[in-house]
C-alpha cells in the first residue's frame, strides 16, 4: 500500500494561516498560490512560503491559469512570484472553469491544450524541474480538455469532492495528489483545500 501524506493549498484568502499548528495536527505538505493571469502576484506567497519552511512543511507553488493570455506572460509573472525558489514540491498549473461564462469555452480546444503544453514546457525550460503538476476536477478533463493525450505528460492534481476515491479521467492513469475538501478548517483558517498527497 502506497504511503500518503495530508496536505492542504492556500492563498492570500487564507492571511493569518498558523503553519506551526497544521504541522502539529499531521500537515506536511502543502501548495500555495504564487500568480494568476500575467499581472496578479499572491501577497502572501513569500511569507507563507518562509512560514512552510520554518516549520518543515514541503511546500510547491501554483499559478491559476487565464486562458485568455498568452503563455510566455503568465510565466514571466509566474517565474517572477517564485522569486528563484521552487519549492520541494514540482509548480503545478491550476486549470478551473469560472463561474459565469467560462473563458475557457471561448477558445479552440487546440489552444486550450497548446497553452498548458507550452507553459509546461517554459516551466521546464526556465527552472530546470523535469516535471509540472496539472490541478483539475475529472469533469473539467472531460468537457474542456477533452480528455486529450497530450496532457498524459503531466503530473495529475485532481479535485474531486464527497467520494471515496476520485474518479481518474483520460488520459491519466493515476494521480500524485487529491484535493478531497474546499471546506476544512485548520486553526481559525476556514475554507481550507484540504488534500491527500502521493509524494
Amino acid at each position: 500500500m502506497s504511503t500518503t501524506y495530508a496536505g492542504f493549498d492556500i492563498s492570500h484568502h487564507q492571511q493569518g494561516f498558523d503553519f506551526q499548528l497544521a504541522r502539529r495536527q499531521g500537515y506536511t505538505r502543502c501548495y500555495l498560490k504564487a500568480s494568476q493571469g500575467s499581472v496578479f502576484k499572491d501577497p502572501s506567497y513569500a511569507t507563507f512560503r518562509q512560514q512552510a519552511e520554518a516549520n518543515e512543511i514541503l511546500h510547491g507553488a501554483y499559478h491559476f491559469v487565464d486562458p485568455t493570455i498568452m503563455s510566455k506572460s503568465q510565466i514571466v509573472n509566474f517565474l517572477t512570484a517564485l522569486d528563484g525558489t521552487v519549492g520541494n514540491l514540482f509548480p503545478v498549473l491550476d486549470a478551473e472553469s469560472s463561474r459565469g461564462k467560462d473563458p475557457w469555452m471561448t477558445i479552440e480546444l487546440d489552444t486550450r491544450i497548446n497553452l498548458l503544453l507550452n507553459m509546461r514546457s517554459q516551466i521546464i525550460r526556465s527552472t530546470g524541474i523535469d516535471s509540472v503538476g496539472l490541478y483539475a476536477s475529472p469533469s473539467f478533463i472531460d468537457e474542456v480538455l477533452n480528455n486529450d493525450p497530450r496532457l498524459s505528460v503531466f503530473k495529475l492534481w485532481i479535485a474531486e469532492y464527497g467520494v471515496l476515491v476520485p474518479r481518474i479521467p483520460a488520459p491519466f492513469t493515476t494521480y500524485y495528489a487529491w484535493q478531497y475538501s474546499e471546506s476544512g478548517t485548520i486553526g481559525n483558517a476556514e475554507e481550507v483545500d484540504l488534500n491527500t498527497f502521493m509524494v
